[in-house]
C-alpha cells in the first residue's frame, strides 16, 4: 500500500500557523516527532487532538514509502509509546485506518492495538496503557533473542 499517507498541501499563512502550534511548548494538544535512521529522514511519528477528559489522544506514523518494511516503524512506536504512556500518562491512543491497510493493521495490532469499530472503509483501533506496556516487553524480549 505505497500510496496511502503522504504530505498535505498549506499555503504560506497556514504552514507558519501550524508549524507555531507544534512548536508551542505549552500545546500539549498535538506533538510531533522526526524519525531518523542512519542519519536519514525516515518519517513522523505523532499525537494529536489530546481530548483532556479521556486523557487519550490520536495517532499517526508515516514511514516514507521506500523504507518501509525494515522494522523502523516498530522501533519507533516502541520509544514512542513509552514516552507517551511512561512519561505523558496518556491513558489512550486512537488511530483509523483504511481496512486495505492489512500491514499497518498488523503493525498497531503488534504493539497491542486492538479493532474497536469496522467502518467497512475504515477501521478504528485503540491501543490502551495496560495493552501497550506488555507489547512493548514482548518486543523487547524478541529483540533481543
Amino acid at each position: 500500500m505505497s500510496d496511502v499517507g503522504g504530505t498535505v498541501d498549506y499555503s504560506a499563512g497556514q504552514m507558519k500557523d501550524w508549524f507555531s502550534g507544534i512548536m508551542d511548548k505549552n500545546n500539549i494538544s498535538d506533538n510531533y516527532f522526526i524519525i531518523f535512521a542512519d542519519s536519514q529522514f525516515t518519517g513522523e511519528i505523532s499525537f494529536h487532538r489530546y481530548r483532556a477528559d479521556r486523557h487519550a489522544a490520536d495517532f499517526n506514523i508515516k514511514i516514507m514509502n521506500n523504507l518501509r518494511g525494515h522494522g523502523y516503524s516498530l522501533k519507533a512506536m516502541q520509544c514512542f509509546f513509552h514516552y507517551v504512556f511512561e512519561i505523558i500518562r496518556l491513558n489512550a491512543l486512537h488511530d483509523e485506518l483504511y481496512s486495505e491497510n492489512k500491514r499497518g493493521i498488523r503493525a498497531l495490532e503488534k504493539m497491542g492495538f486492538e479493532i474497536i469499530e469496522n467502518k467497512g472503509r475504515t477501521v478504528n483501533m485503540i491501543l490502551k496503557r495496560e495493552n501497550c506496556l506488555s507489547s512493548i516487553d514482548e518486543i523487547h524480549i524478541t529483540h533481543l533473542t
